[in-house]
């Protein structure tokens, strides 16, 4: 099946007579809602497989402070998520929360990345 975008599929779910389609988004709704631009799928997907400190990197890769910015964040991502629809939203910002928070009782953040004056050789200006 080929991959369409929600452009040209109308938001990724077709109502067919008698059934409901779902067709991969490029990105999903939930990143496009995220002003950060998150994957949230990738982390929400590595929280279930039990690798949290794994989804608080992805998201430490778009946001350097992600359990400041999370508690204040207004959640556009679960007012866009297609599992609304049928029903609750996927808590998004809870499974954020968690992985953070994971992340910080066992120490395993990594460092921050090295400024650029730090990787490259001489002067850049």
């Amino acid at each position: 099946m080929p991959r369409r975008t929600a452009a040209t599929r109308g938001g990724g779910v077709t109502n067919l007579p008698g059934r409901a389609e779902l067709v991969p988004l490029d990105p999903s709704p939930c990143r496009r809602a995220c002003p950060v631009g998150i994957n949230v799928k990738a982390y929400v997907g590595l929280i279930a497989a039990g690798r949290p400190e794994l989804a608080a990197a992805v998201i430490r890769e778009r946001n350097p402070l992600p359990a400041a910015c999370g508690r204040i964040c207004s959640a556009p991502c679960e007012r866009d998520c297609l599992r609304g629809r049928d029903g609750q939203p996927v808590a998004v910002r809870a499974l954020k929360w968690f992985a953070v928070e994971v992340e910080r009782e066992r120490r395993t953040c990594a460092a921050p990345p090295a400024s650029p004056a730090a990787r490259l050789p001489g002067r850049v200006a």
